[in-house]
């Protein structure tokens, strides 16, 4: 070996040298036979490893918790925090899996051992499926995936209804109940503005006083996981009741400041109005079990906003701009028409055969 670092293997026409990667010393070829050339592939090599760039492959020798370390890190940038928090979440089990093992030596046996190991511990496939697809984004990211991704099935999925969607006298049950509780207020007043907004959790939790104008009777939505999510809503008198019990609760934390968050963080009687609130899981499950309507998820009253409006003969370009959607699949994703209003719609086509029953009549007879 030169005093450059740069070497040669019997048998190969190609000039060597060795770079540290997690502890080890590895063999590089620099492919190619020229000293001049070698040594300026060695220089570049080193240079890009001290500025952090990786060369092609370089991730894949990586091990995996390292590699999911990173992908974190890159995905945070185009990821909301609350998407991130989810990956972290579901990374967790793998990582303990085969956090030492490097990418490019997992293979569609580890996950297929993965997804048999949940199984046994009771979890469902749902869960599984998603631990899964945030491993297969990690190996995408390593450049490993394609080479294992025919190896792993996706497990088959119980399909659930999408929706829940009350009735009249349900929904005027709901509200009744939740008006009548002062430590239901803010889940009241959430759900308030979600069933005439078709605005997500989510969305709620993202208005700051300064994206709401209680006297132009408009809010807009600050914050969204899609372009077409980020839209301006007018409100109609529920949405702007919802909204006026907030200010009026707001006032007396004084925290009606435009920064301050609508609906403000609370932990142990301790306000932040510069944090949103996490949930207000617990009241809703309280209210809806006293309302009879036990398993009704918050996130139903944008589908019970999206199928009124669709009942009523809202125009689709209208609810798609109301409730954030970007394509007709998704409108009919949210849209569930009752069967009442179907049979009422089905009722208004012209009669033919009912016409003529005394005519029928004696021929089902014979």
């Amino acid at each position: 070996m030169r005093g450059d670092g740069i070497y040669k293997r019997p048998g190969s026409p190609f000039w060597y040298f060795k770079r540290k990667e997690n502890g080890r010393w590895r063999e590089v070829s620099t492919k190619t036979s020229g000293y001049a050339a070698a040594k300026r592939v060695r220089h570049q090599a080193i240079q890009d490893q001290a500025d952090g760039r990786l060369p092609e492959g370089e991730i894949a020798r990586w091990p995996f918790e390292r590699a999911a370390a990173q992908y974190l890190q890159t995905a945070a940038m185009r990821l909301r925090p609350a998407s991130i928090k989810k990956e972290s979440f579901f990374l967790a089990r793998p990582i303990t899996a085969f956090g030492k093992l490097p990418c490019e030596s997992i293979t569609g046996m580890h996950l297929q051992h993965l997804q048999a190991q949940m199984k046994k511990d009771g979890r469902q496939n749902s869960y599984i499926n998603l631990v899964i697809g945030t491993v297969s984004r990690v190996l995408r990211f390593a450049k490993t995936w394609r080479r294992i991704q025919d190896d792993v099935i996706r497990l088959r999925e119980h399909q659930k209804p999408i929706a829940r969607v009350l009735t009249p006298e349900q929904k005027t049950r709901l509200f009744r109940v939740a008006a009548r509780e002062p430590r239901w207020t803010v889940a009241y007043s959430a759900a308030l503005i979600a069933a005439n907004t078709a605005s997500r959790g989510a969305d709620l939790r993202s208005f700051r006083w300064s994206d709401v104008d209680l006297l132009a009777r408009e809010a807009s939505v600050p914050s969204s996981k899609t372009a077409a999510g980020m839209r301006r809503i007018p409100l109609n008198d529920d949405a702007f009741f919802g909204f006026r019990l907030m200010y009026d609760r707001a006032v007396k934390l004084d925290a009606a400041r435009p920064d301050s968050f609508v609906f403000l963080a609370c932990e142990n009687a301790h306000f932040d109005p510069q944090r949103p609130q996490t949930s207000w899981r617990t009241a809703w499950r309280s209210l809806t079990k006293a309302a009879d309507l036990k398993g009704l998820r918050f996130h139903d009253l944008k589908h019970q906003c999206v199928t009124e409006l669709a009942e009523n003969g809202a125009p689709e370009e209208t609810i798609m701009a109301l409730a954030g959607h970007v394509s007709r699949r998704m409108l009919e994703h949210y849209s569930h028409i009752r069967m009442e209003s179907k049979r009422k719609a089905l009722q208004t086509l012209l009669p033919i055969a009912s016409r003529n029953v005394e005519i029928v009549a004696p021929a089902l007879a014979n």
